[in-house]
């Protein structure tokens, strides 16, 4: 699942950037180009926020294994 929701993630941000090289090279109007600017901006953060987020969780149910194995001989059977 952290799998494709990284790819969707990334094929976000890469056909937002892509779209945004294409604008900028076709002739668009200012306005329209600083409206993209800003809409290509926040969908890279937001992909960094997601990113982060299921890289996130993933560390905290590791960290939880590491710490079940190194309580396990000190539990009671």
């Amino acid at each position: 699942m952290k799998k494709l929701v990284l790819g969707l993630v990334a094929a976000a941000v890469i056909v937002a950037w892509l779209s945004l090289i294409v604008m900028v090279q076709l002739d668009f109007n200012r306005s329209s180009k600083v409206v993209w600017v800003t809409v290509v901006a926040l969908i890279t953060e937001g992909a960094i926020w997601v990113s982060a987020a299921v890289a996130g969780v993933a560390v905290i149910q590791q960290r939880k294994k590491i710490f079940q194995a190194l309580t396990r001989p000190f539990r009671k059977a």
